[in-house]
């Protein structure tokens, strides 16, 4: 069985990383509500970033989300912002907390 800090170290965007290590720093300290919530994020964060390399590549379909994620980024956009996460995610948006919602926008570089 695979160690969890060797899973952290296998993340292989570097500016999802952050996030998951944070994570596993909550999880390991007995935080378990904001292990949830910062893992929750890294995975929409890394979906995010995947689904823009997909549109880059010249996949129709990723373009038409990318756009969904550029305007439920926009402030003020809490319907565009909702139907996207239900988008990105499917089944599992519903599931999640509803007051853990991720921003939708990457971590700064260097976090």
């Amino acid at each position: 069985m695979l160690d969890l800090d060797d899973l952290v170290n296998r993340v292989v965007n570097p500016d999802i990383r952050p996030l998951v290590k944070e994570a596993h720093r909550c999880y390991a300290t007995g935080a378990a509500r904001a292990a949830i919530v910062l893992t929750w994020t890294a995975v929409c964060a890394d979906l995010i970033y995947k689904i823009e390399v997909l549109k880059e590549e010249g996949e129709a379909d990723a373009r038409a989300v990318v756009q969904d994620v550029e305007r439920a980024q926009q402030p003020g956009e809490t319907d565009a912002y909702m139907r996207c996460g239900h988008s990105l995610v499917g089944r599992s948006a519903q599931d999640r907390p509803t007051h853990a919602k991720p921003s939708l926008h990457s971590p700064p570089p260097g976090r």
